[in-house]
C-alpha cells in the first residue's frame, strides 16, 4: 500500500510542475504582448522635459604668449664689448642692451663727417669766387641790358608811328638782343662759377660723402641691440668678449604684462566664434578664472593630425599671474538660453530622412515627434517643438524599430 501511495504522489508532483511551467509561460507572454496586439511591449527608461538655462560652450586649451615679442640680433659681425642687461632684467624702449666693438667704425665716421664738412666749404668757396670774379661784369651787363631795353621800347613807338625806317628799328632790336645775351651769360657765371660745372662737381662730391657717412652710421646702428619696447629679456646667448657673426646670436625681449593665448579651434566650431567674444580662462588645479577676448581668427585653416583646425588668438584682459608658455584651458560660450526646453542626447534618434526624432510617452503608448534642435550643451540639448512641453515624458534610448502608437512600460525615470 505504501508503494502505491508513493507512485500517486510522484504523479501529482509532476502534474504540479507542469502547471507551474504553463502558468509562467502564460504570464511571460502576457508581459511581452502589445496592448493593441500589434507586437511586443517595450520596457524603457524615460525623462521629463525640463526648462533650464543652457549654454553652448567650445572647450579648448592653449599656450600663453606675449603680445609683443622680438628676437634681436646684430646685423654686423664683431666682438661683444658691452652687455648692460641679463635674462630677467626689465628694459625700457630705447635702452642699449648690448653692443659690439665700435672703435674702428667710429674712426671712419669721424673721417667721413670731416669730408662732408670739407665738401660743404668747397661749395661755399666756389660760390664766393663767382661773386668776386663776376660781380662787376654782371652789374655792368645788367645796366647795359636795361639801357638797351629802354632805347628799344622808345624807338618801337617811333617805328609804329612811321618816324623811323625798318632798318633803323632793326638796329635797335639787334642791340637789345646782344645786350640780353651778354646779361644772361654773365648772370650764369656770377651765380655759378665756371658756368656751373665746377659747382655741380662739388655738389656731387658732397652727395657722395654724405651717402658714405650715412652708410657708416647705419652700420653703427647694426652694432647695437636696442630695446624696441618696454619689456623683459627672456632669453640671451650673448657673452662678453665673444666674437659673433651677423644675424646669429642675440636676445629675446617680451612683454609680460600684456599676454595672449594662442589656441586652435575645430573647423566645426570656429564659425560660431567672433572677434571680441569674451572667454573664460583657467588652469588645471586652480579655481581662479580670468577673462579674455578673442582678438584674431586666422583666415585659413591648417591640417593637424588629419583634422582641420583654425589658429585663434585671445587677449587676456584680466589682471593675472600667468607667464609665457603656461598651458591654460579656454571656454568660449557661443550661445545661451535662460528658458530652454532640454532633454538628454540619449532621447534623440534620426529617421531615414535624417530628421531628429523623439518619442513622447502618455498612458502606456508613445507618440513619434519630429523636432528641431537649438543649443547643444555638454549633456543636454535644446528642443524646439510646439508638440513638446515642459514636464512631458520622453523615452531614452528608443529602439530604431519603435513606431508611433507602440506600447511602452516605463521602468525608470531618469533625472
Amino acid at each position: 500500500m505504501k508503494k502505491n501511495n508513493f507512485k500517486v504522489n510522484k504523479k501529482r508532483v509532476a502534474i504540479l510542475i507542469l502547471v507551474v511551467l504553463i502558468l509562467g509561460a502564460t504570464i511571460y507572454a502576457a508581459l511581452n504582448q502589445s496592448v493593441n496586439g500589434a507586437g511586443e511591449k517595450y520596457y524603457l527608461k524615460a525623462y521629463e522635459v525640463k526648462e533650464q538655462e543652457l549654454s553652448a560652450i567650445v572647450f579648448t586649451s592653449g599656450q600663453v604668449a606675449s603680445t609683443l615679442e622680438q628676437n634681436l640680433t646684430f646685423n654686423q659681425s664683431g666682438k661683444i664689448t658691452t652687455i648692460n642687461f641679463e635674462i630677467g632684467d626689465s628694459v625700457q624702449k630705447g635702452e642699449i642692451i648690448a653692443a659690439l666693438d665700435q672703435e674702428d667704425l667710429l674712426s671712419q665716421i669721424r673721417s667721413s663727417a670731416l669730408q662732408v664738412e670739407i665738401n660743404e666749404k668747397n661749395i661755399q668757396k666756389l660760390r664766393m669766387s663767382g661773386v668776386i670774379n663776376y660781380e662787376g661784369a654782371y652789374k655792368n651787363a645788367k645796366l647795359n641790358y636795361e639801357k638797351a631795353l629802354n632805347i628799344f621800347e622808345n624807338n618801337k613807338k617811333l617805328y609804329e608811328s612811321g618816324v623811323i625806317s625798318t632798318s633803323e628799328f632793326n638796329q635797335f632790336k639787334n642791340a637789345l638782343a646782344l645786350a640780353e645775351n651778354d646779361y644772361q651769360s654773365t648772370k650764369k657765371k656770377y651765380e655759378g662759377y665756371g658756368n656751373g660745372i665746377d659747382l655741380e662737381i662739388a655738389k656731387l662730391q658732397l652727395e657722395e660723402s654724405k651717402a658714405q657717412l650715412l652708410d657708416l652710421e647705419n652700420k653703427l646702428e647694426d652694432m647695437i641691440l636696442e630695446a624696441p619696447f618696454d619689456g623683459v629679456i627672456t632669453s640671451s646667448n650673448l657673452k662678453q668678449g665673444e666674437f659673433v657673426m651677423s644675424n646669429t646670436q642675440g636676445v629675446v625681449v617680451e612683454t609680460i604684462d600684456n599676454l595672449m593665448i594662442e589656441t586652435e579651434i575645430s573647423q566645426y566650431d570656429v564659425d560660431s566664434i567672433n572677434i571680441g567674444q569674451i572667454v573664460e580662462i583657467s588652469r588645471n588645479g586652480e579655481d581662479i578664472i580670468y577673462e579674455g577676448k578673442v582678438s584674431k581668427i586666422n583666415p585659413t585653416a591648417v591640417v593637424s593630425q588629419q583634422s582641420s583646425i583654425v589658429p585663434v588668438e585671445i587677449d587676456i584682459i584680466s589682471e593675472n599671474h600667468y607667464k609665457p608658455n603656461y598651458t591654460v584651458n579656454v571656454e568660449i560660450e557661443t550661445d545661451s538660453n535662460e528658458n530652454a526646453k532640454v532633454i538628454p542626447y540619449e532621447a534623440l534618434i534620426r529617421d531615414v530622412e535624417n530628421n531628429h526624432i523623439i518619442f513622447k510617452y502618455s498612458e502606456g503608448k508613445v507618440e513619434k515627434i519630429i523636432i528641431d534642435r537649438g543649443i547643444n550643451g555638454p549633456l543636454r540639448t535644446e528642443i524646439i517643438s510646439d508638440a513638446v512641453s515642459v514636464g512631458d515624458t520622453i523615452l531614452l534610448d528608443p529602439p530604431l524599430e519603435l513606431e508611433d502608437g507602440d506600447a511602452v512600460e516605463i521602468i525608470e525615470t531618469v533625472e
